[in-house]
């Protein structure tokens, strides 16, 4: 009985060895995790997961609802790699978490409804970048009450004083509407989130420099930001969901 019980312990341990090691062999552990925001590609029946950088994640493991998804969407996943170049994909990977991402196009403003409707309330950006083709925007915002709010990036044909087509910007507004919606409130009450626009969604013309981004700064007042054609920080959204004291910090601190 005593050496079966030393061999039941053998096997245990052994056993343990062998599932605590699986990945080491490509590099991999199962205790590292990645952070990171990406897209969702669904093409010709294949589903997987792309990069800013253009790697290609395919799930095999952890919870992971592709039917609740849309080719396109914006998601931000925390994950674990488990194998290298799996079947065509970059990685395959081990879902651990994953949320929405709002993603939206870039709207077009015609009207003075339409000026309204999109809203000028001030904003409080924590941090702005693009990567993957996307405007991506880390932002806080009181917490809903009574109403609905909403997030745009607009074109505003209605800007008679913009200088685009004059200096060969593209220029755009983040536009945010409360509703009326706004109570008393601290920063510390801010509600933090991720929204993805995507620049794909704009007609880019020849000879175009990039993007400039008009802001209603809560910290700063009206403010334009400005990104080059072609740039891309790939590793920003990376970076942010990997430094949670990022996202944790003071609104005032961090915002725009």
């Amino acid at each position: 009985m005593r050496t079966k019980n030393q061999f039941s312990l053998l096997f245990v341990t052994v056993l343990i060895l062998l599932l605590t090691s699986c990945g080491d062999d490509d590099g991999h552990s199962l205790g590292k995790f990645v952070g990171r925001i990406a897209t969702v590609k669904i093409e010709s029946g294949a589903s997987y997961i792309l990069t800013d950088d253009n790697k290609t994640l395919t799930p095999i493991a952890g919870y992971f609802p592709w039917t609740q998804l849309l080719d396109g969407d914006r998601i931000a996943i925390n994950y674990t790699v488990l194998y290298d170049d799996f079947y065509g994909y970059d990685e395959a990977i081990k879902v651990n978490s994953y949320y929405p991402v709002l993603t939206k196009p870039v709207e077009v403003l015609n009207t003075e409804e339409e000026n309204l409707a999109f809203g000028d309330d001030v904003v409080w950006i924590l941090d702005l970048w693009v990567g993957g083709g996307y405007l991506n925007v880390m932002y806080g915002c009181p917490v809903p009450i009574s109403t609905p709010h909403r997030i745009s990036l607009v074109e505003n044909k209605l800007n008679l004083e913009s200088s685009e087509g004059e200096d060969d910007y593209i220029h755009l507004e983040y536009r945010y509407n409360a509703n009326g919606d706004i109570a008393e409130t601290g920063e510390q009450n801010l509600i933090r989130s991720f929204v993805s626009f995507n620049l794909n969604s704009v007609t880019i013309p020849e000879g175009c420099k990039g993007f400039k981004i008009r802001i209603n700064s809560a910290k700063n007042g009206i403010k334009t930001l400005t990104y080059e054609l072609g740039d891309s920080n790939d590793q920003k959204g990376v970076n942010l969901l990997q430094q949670r004291e990022v996202i944790d910090s003071s609104i005032a601190y961090s915002t725009l």
